[in-house]
């Protein structure tokens, strides 16, 4: 990641390199880089400005935003970055880029894909806001239970919200626990590869997983993998044929998925004006 060993690393990839390169922009000549097409929720067409075009290497990080500040008062940057590029993002690579040569992947390569797929759930500012959503909601669930709690037990209720709506280390765990047992869910579900029309791409965005009601027979995930293929899972869906071409309607209907539930940014391997105006339609 360009960072040499024992520095601390401040450039926190919410969204993996390797996964934006499926939707960087194509240049016809020389290009070292891979570039990506970065729209803005809520701004209006402005050439150069919405979209603009950045290094894929510029997309989709925060700063310091894994870091926490550890028991006594030093800020840890390293080992939620670290944790997440070895346990998620480097099994998968190899296993993504065998999907986008259209190999069918066997029951090993799904279960390391699905933590994959768990972990760009629950790392981006979506399952960060949900985590807090989720404790405030507990919190609130006891108090309400037991509304004669000693101030004891209160103040460490107090404490805990505080350290997860600042610098503590309680969502950066989350982040690996949730997406352990998202992982065990979304393994099990049968899987489909959409692939999408020559004339129509697909896109991804901060937020890039549709899903619903995992542990429901009617639940779903939407995952589109790179411009041109998208994973369907259901628990009923074909087991036949791995790999599907389909309709340019579905594709639509993926971006629109995709698009609403996005936070902050759509990523693009074009630049549309249509799509900005697309874009500001659509509200999570």
């Amino acid at each position: 990641m360009g960072t040499k060993q024992g520095q601390d690393k401040h450039r926190h990839h919410k969204q993996p390199q390797f996964f934006l390169k499926g939707f960087a922009f194509v240049n016809s000549g020389y290009q070292k880089k891979p570039d990506i097409w970065v729209y803005k929720k809520k701004h209006p067409y402005k050439d150069g400005i919405n979209p603009s075009l950045e290094s894929v290497k510029d997309t989709g990080y925060g700063r310091d935003f894994y870091a926490f500040t550890k028991e006594d008062g030093t800020k840890d940057f390293n080992t939620y970055e670290n944790r997440l590029m070895r346990e998620f993002e480097q099994p998968a690579q190899p296993i993504l880029e065998k999907i986008i040569r259209l190999g069918e992947i066997n029951e090993k390569e799904k279960e390391i894909f699905s933590k994959f797929i768990a972990s760009m759930i629950t790392r981006g500012d979506w399952g960060k806001d949900k985590s807090k959503v989720a404790m405030e909601l507990a919190i609130k669930a006891q108090l309400s239970a037991n509304p004669n709690l000693p101030e004891s037990v209160l103040k460490i209720f107090d404490d805990e919200i505080s350290k997860l709506k600042s610098n503590g280390e309680i969502y950066r765990k989350q982040i690996i626990s949730k997406a352990d047992l998202i992982a065990g869910y979304v393994k099990d579900m049968v899987w489909n590869f959409w692939i999408s029309p020559k004339i129509v791409n697909y896109l991804t965005s901060d937020n890039p997983v549709s899903y619903s009601q995992f542990r429901h027979e009617e639940g779903y995930l939407i995952f589109p993998i790179c411009s041109n293929i998208c994973l369907y899972a259901t628990w009923h869906g074909s087991k036949d044929k791995m790999f599907k071409e389909v309709t340019t309607k579905i594709v639509e209907e993926v971006r629109d998925r995709i698009v609403t539930i996005a936070i902050k940014e759509v990523y693009f391997s074009r630049k549309s004006e249509w799509l900005v105006k697309f874009i500001n339609n659509r509200n999570n």
